[in-house]
């Protein structure tokens, strides 16, 4: 995961088109800096629809969005295979909005589900001393769930970063 706060003096989010048919919340997202900048475009982002509405009321002034794994399981649940995520918008009023797709959150309750069952079965299995091929594998496979749990993006970096744009701190 790759995130990026950034403040533009524009966003904006145009739908994207595939295959002849407009996926649900995936944009293509511009970032417009000012006269002197280039603006950037970043396609293929998956955008929440409470986000999206503060998107198009124009309202918003930073944003915080990561780029997805490619092929990764954070991007293949989510619909069109996103490469990027807008997890949160600090609006002008200053107040911060912040979403994960409910495909993230069950990947996440799953992950963690399993990852969990996983090691205490290992564990068991290693203290019972016959199976300890068995329990390092249970183990080796619960660990890499919780792993895999640690990268699906969410709300509390997002928080923290856009509480920090334009305050003292980042000075």
């Amino acid at each position: 995961m790759n995130p990026v706060c950034s403040t533009p003096s524009s966003v904006t989010a145009s739908p994207l088109l595939t295959k002849g048919s407009i996926i649900p919340n995936l944009f293509c997202l511009k970032l417009d800096f000012g006269p002197t900048h280039r603006a950037i475009h970043v396609p293929n982002t998956h955008i929440p629809e409470t986000l999206h509405s503060e998107i198009l009321r124009g309202s918003v002034e930073g944003i915080y969005r990561e780029t997805l794994k490619l092929g990764g399981l954070a991007s293949r649940v989510l619909p069109g295979d996103p490469s990027h995520i807008v997890i949160g918008i600090k609006t002008v009023s200053g107040g911060i909005l912040t979403e994960r797709p409910k495909p993230l959150t069950r990947l996440l309750w799953a992950l963690r589900g399993c990852g969990v069952v996983l090691c205490t079965g290992g564990s068991a299995l290693a203290l019972s001393s016959t199976w300890s091929i068995l329990s390092s594998v249970t183990l080796a496979i619960g660990i890499l769930s919780l792993k895999t749990a640690l990268d699906i993006p969410g709300p509390a970096k997002a928080t923290r970063m856009l509480s920090l744009l334009n305050s003292e701190d980042m000075n």
